[in-house]
């Protein structure tokens, strides 16, 4: 079977049921939407909610993404779709300047968000850095490392089957939206979620589209799945050190989103739609 141009499997030729790019993502998303439902029944049987420190219903669902993907992955193109997740991973020889770019610009953007909103008035965190204890940093240890993992299933296995049928811009914002409404998952757990969400749920939406169209930027221009793993890890670690929402008002995630918004804006006016990447060349891949 054929190499499309950014490293998936041509549609023809194989008459396997997984052949089809977009024939794998649909079965991904079917198992990550039975595995995630899997993990709310679980989670009402043990009667604990989305809070709690990971007990093995919620670990279920942190982790559906991407055993979903592994699963489909393994079971497809004779595992050759696997490998390239794993050599996506190890990918990592890549200038410095993109590792100092990916850890510095979460803290930059969540550092100018709580500027935003002391500027229009909302009101100023106490504390401008959060240094965690020795209990707290293992505690965040498990989310941090469960949230780089999900890159695999993102970026590391739909992105590149969604761009050949829908070009890279197309599959970040359907990938965005997936994710986003993965994270919705809470208003099934026990406790649900209280009447003040939708607007949440709005900036979420937002936020992760556009975060999918900087992560597939950076995953296309650099070949690097760990650059964005990287990514993912030092955005949640920004939010946990740095000022968290609920300690500077209500806007805070707004103004978020709306960063995150403009910088996707920016990396879609520089790049080309079909790859996301200057000057329109496919994808560098490892």
């Amino acid at each position: 079977m054929g190499q499309d141009r950014f490293g998936a499997g041509a549609a023809g030729g194989d008459a396997h049921a997984l052949s089809r790019p977009t024939r794998r993502v649909a079965v991904w998303v079917a198992l990550l939407a039975a595995l995630t439902a899997l993990g709310v029944v679980l989670s009402h049987a043990a009667g604990v909610g989305p809070d709690e420190d990971y007990p093995p219903a919620v670990l279920l669902v942190a982790l559906a993404p991407v055993v979903a993907a592994v699963v489909v992955a393994g079971a497809s193109s004779r595992m050759r779709g696997l490998g390239s997740i794993v050599r996506g991973v190890g990918h990592w020889r890549i200038a410095p300047s993109w590792y100092l770019l990916v850890v510095a610009g979460p803290v930059v953007l969540v550092l100018l968000t709580s500027l935003i909103s002391g500027a229009l008035g909302g009101p100023v965190p106490d504390e401008w850095v959060l240094a965690p204890s020795g209990f707290l940093a293992v505690g965040l240890a498990v989310p941090w490392i469960v949230g780089m993992l999900e890159e695999i299933a993102w970026r590391g296995f739909a992105q590149p089957l969604l761009q050949v049928r829908f070009g890279a811009l197309g599959a970040a914002v359907v990938i965005g939206a997936v994710w986003a409404s993965w994270y919705q998952w809470p208003l099934l757990a026990p406790g649900g979620v209280d009447g003040g969400a939708l607007a949440l749920t709005l900036q979420l939406y937002v936020r992760l589209i556009a975060t999918a169209v900087i992560y597939a930027w950076l995953l296309n221009t650099t070949g690097s799945l760990l650059l964005v793993m990287v990514a993912h890890l030092s955005h949640h670690v920004a939010l946990d050190l740095l000022p968290v929402p609920d300690a500077v008002g209500a806007g805070w995630g707004a103004i978020l989103a709306a960063l995150y918004a403009a910088l996707a804006a920016v990396v879609v006016g520089m790049t080309s739609p079909h790859t996301l990447t200057r000057g329109g060349s496919p994808p560098r891949r490892p």
